[in-house]
């Protein structure tokens, strides 16, 4: 089989409605829905788009634009968890997280996290009435919480020789 026809074959079809669902357009308030409609429509006139669907390429450069204005993704990997969907919320470079990401990475319920943040405990950062975190703020904050274990006691056989 062709390269062409292979490339067919795996290609999928993405809609406005798969863009939005990757948003979670529905839970925006009015203001910010109208302002993610433009920045999708200039995103579709920017990567050219023609008609309603989308290839995975352009797909993936409307999930970047959008990201890159700003806007978080919702689905790292819930219903995007199929190997092609999932690897556009991977490949994406985001560095902003919410707490239940944040709740994850450490192991910890999101509660404990919203605890964290009352008592500014954790570097994080409000975006309307959400809080949200940077990925290098977090890895700056723990290795600053980072100790030098103890030293061993008892010597080694290489410090005793």
């Amino acid at each position: 089989m062709s390269q062409k026809k292979e490339k067919e074959k795996n290609s999928v079809e993405h809609s406005r409605r798969d863009v939005e669902e990757f948003f979670e357009f529905k839970k925006l308030d009015s203001r910010a829905a109208l302002l993610f409609e433009a920045d999708v429509d200039d995103a579709w006139r920017r990567l050219g788009v023609q008609g309603d669907t989308l290839d995975d390429v352009q797909f993936k450069g409307v999930v970047r634009t959008l990201s890159d204005n700003g806007w978080y993704q919702r689905h790292p990997v819930g219903r995007f968890a199929s190997a092609e969907q999932m690897r556009y919320s991977v490949d994406v470079d985001t560095d902003i997280m919410d707490t239940e990401t944040v709740a994850k990475f450490f192991n910890v319920s999101p509660r404990t996290i919203q605890g964290w943040v009352s008592k500014n405990y954790i570097p994080n950062f409000h975006i309307g009435n959400f809080v949200r975190f940077r990925l290098t703020d977090i890895n700056s904050w723990i290795d600053g919480l980072m100790t030098k274990g103890r030293r061993t006691l008892r010597p080694t056989l290489r410090e005793a020789a």
